[in-house]
């Protein structure tokens, strides 16, 4: 499970380091800098909004859940890159943040369930690891593109790129059907000391 989904977090990275480095360039030119922090504190809203709609969420297939959800993250870019208007990105800002949560709760929860305490630190190093690898790649990759096909172009395939990774990740059959099985809390089944 962790190798094949592992290049979700590797689509946000890509996403987030487009979004962070081209879109500064692309509000100049249409509806400023303010606004981009506006954005920015809207989709932050959204997680935090998607953390309450995360903790009331009770399905049986947690982390298919969440990487569908992640294909809205897309229209974060679609949007930067198509449709720069106010209109349809604090909106898309909003359901992004929602969507992160979502997958953010269930790749956690997952690896919690079905990860045998003993090897926990090893996979959420190797989790840690292949979720920051594409940072310094992407910054490092970011400006010449955007340089050489224009902003615009450049957050359009980090879309499409973000799809296709999305959709990758449904393929594998251990991602569509791993189970979210909740454990009960056990009882304290300790006596009550008396009082002398």
């Amino acid at each position: 499970m962790i190798a094949r989904s592992n290049t979700t977090p590797l689509a946000f990275t890509l996403s987030r380091t487009c979004s962070g480095l081209d879109a500064p360039t692309i509000a100049d030119d249409t509806f400023g800098r303010q606004m981009w922090g506006v954005m920015l504190a809207t989709q932050t809203a959204g997680m935090v909004a998607g953390a309450f709609v995360a903790m009331r969420l009770r399905v049986r297939r947690m982390l298919l859940v969440g990487v569908v959800s992640c294909l809205s993250c897309s229209l974060w870019l679609f949007g930067l890159a198509l449709w720069p208007e106010v209109a349809i990105l604090l909106p898309a800002a909003f359901v992004t943040g929602v969507a992160v949560e979502q997958f953010g709760v269930a790749w956690e929860v997952s690896i919690q369930e079905h990860i045998p305490p003993d090897r926990l630190a090893r996979v959420y190093s190797y989790d840690l690891v292949g979720s920051f690898l594409a940072i310094p790649l992407g910054q490092v990759a970011a400006g010449p593109l955007a340089e050489a096909v224009g902003p615009s172009a450049a957050l359009l395939g980090a879309a499409f790129v973000v799809v296709l990774a999305l959709v990758g990740i449904l393929l594998s059959h251990e991602v569509r059907t791993l189970e979210h099985t909740p454990q009960k809390a056990p009882r304290d089944t300790a006596q009550p000391a008396l009082a002398t």
